[in-house]
């Protein structure tokens, strides 16, 4: 076999003897990603506030502080729900 198609088939054969991937349901660990810091979240959220385009027109559709409120509602509703479960000694479970 020639030098250069050798060389032209390797990345295909790479990709055929490969290992695949485990799919992440196969993942026994309790939380998969790493929790990040108040100040990486801050940070994160400056550059997604950097990112938005600003329009001088008001939008349709519903406004964003009645979506975080009742964002908010729906949170405060589920921590007091786990702390119920808490102080009843029922198992809680990452989420």
């Amino acid at each position: 076999m020639p030098l250069s198609l050798t060389f032209a088939l390797a990345p295909l054969l790479g990709r055929v003897f490969q290992r695949a991937p485990q799919p992440p349901w196969n993942d026994t660990a309790a939380i998969r990603d790493e929790l990040s810091s108040a100040e990486r979240m801050v940070e994160h959220a400056r550059g997604l506030a950097r990112a938005q385009a600003i329009k001088p027109q008001r939008q349709l559709g519903s406004p964003l502080l009645n979506r975080l409120a009742a964002n908010e509602a729906s949170l405060i509703d589920s921590y007091r729900s786990i702390c119920a479960a808490v102080d009843d000694k029922a198992a809680i479970t990452p989420a």
